[in-house]
């Protein structure tokens, strides 16, 4: 195998390590994917694994890693167990708070304005 073979299939790896990085944090395991310690794997970025959480987005995700200090292209690597922890529970307080608008929206009948 040439080292170009080479080369190709670790980038394969490490795309699709980051790939199911992603998955995790979308099915709603993001401290699961924070908590991975695979070495292709913890090459993916914090910003992107939050971009996927359910109940945040990229906004949110941002504006959590900037209230905690964590750069904007940190690592999974890079982070801390206490940091993991604090986006954790920060997320899942996220998510929580939009189910519950989102529950409480759906109770109270249509929105002003939507008339049947």
């Amino acid at each position: 195998m040439s080292n170009r073979d080479a080369d190709l299939a670790t980038v394969g790896r490490m795309r699709r390590a980051h790939a199911e990085m992603v998955g995790l944090s979308r099915d709603g395991r993001l401290a699961d994917a924070l908590a991975d310690t695979d070495p292709h794997r913890v090459t993916t970025y914090v910003v992107k694994i939050l971009d996927a959480a359910p109940g945040l987005g990229k906004v949110a995700g941002r504006r959590l890693l900037a209230r905690l200090g964590v750069p904007a292209f940190a690592r999974v690597a890079d982070l801390d167990e206490q940091t993991r922890a604090a986006i954790v529970a920060e997320a899942q307080a996220k998510a929580e708070a939009k189910a519950e608008a989102k529950d409480r929206a759906d109770v109270g009948g249509p929105a002003p304005g939507n008339h049947a």
